[in-house]
Parts: structure tokens; sequence; C-alpha cells
């Protein structure tokens, strides 16, 4: 029943999604890893790309908080931040608007 649910949300989010949107989910494990997951429409296929991976720790002598996390927090903080600006100051015209665009996919491709 789980999965039929699951599979049955992927092919809504399938449908509803824009070619090019990227979803991230992240998980810290109680023993320090942290797994990361990506899901996108396929350019190519009817299936979408989805991406799972495990990030260790890197070393005893780097925490792994410092090394993985922190910067994450920061790429969401500054996309928050970028579509709390627009809420204030939205873009008008078109070069506001192309400039929008290219920012937000800087932030987006810090992710990758």
């Amino acid at each position: 029943e789980r999965f039929r649910k699951a599979e049955s949300f992927f092919a809504h989010l399938d449908e509803c999604s824009p070619q090019s949107w990227r979803y991230v989910g992240t998980c810290l494990c109680p023993t320090g890893e942290m797994i990361v997951c990506s899901w996108q429409r396929s350019k190519t296929s009817a299936s979408p790309s989805i991406k799972t991976a495990c990030i260790f720790p890197l070393c005893e002598d780097q925490r792994f908080y410092d090394a993985i996390v922190a910067p994450l927090d920061q790429i969401v903080k500054t996309a928050k931040e970028h579509t709390e600006e627009t809420k204030e100051h939205a873009p008008e015209s078109r070069d506001e608007v192309h400039q929008w665009w290219k920012t937000r996919r800087e932030i987006d491709n810090n992710l990758e």
C-alpha cells in the first residue's frame, strides 16, 4: 500500500512539474551520514531521473555539519532570501525577469 501511494505521488508530480525543476530531499542519519535524494523529470525517457546518495563524514578532524550541512543551509538561506526579496520587489521589466532567473539558476546550481 505504501509503495503504491508513493508511486501515485511521483506520477502526479511528474504530470504537474516543469521538466527543468528538480526536487531535493535530505535526511541526517543518527550515525552521522546524510542521505540526499533528487527527483527530476527526464528529458529523454518516460521515467523520471531519481538519484540518491549517502554522504559519509569526510574525516574525524573535520566535522560533518561544517563540511556538508552548513553549506547546504547557506544555499537554502540564500534561496529563501532571494524569494523573499522578490515578494517585496517583483521584477517588472524583461531584463529584471531575466536577471532574476539567472540569479535563481546560480543559486540552484550550487546544489549540484
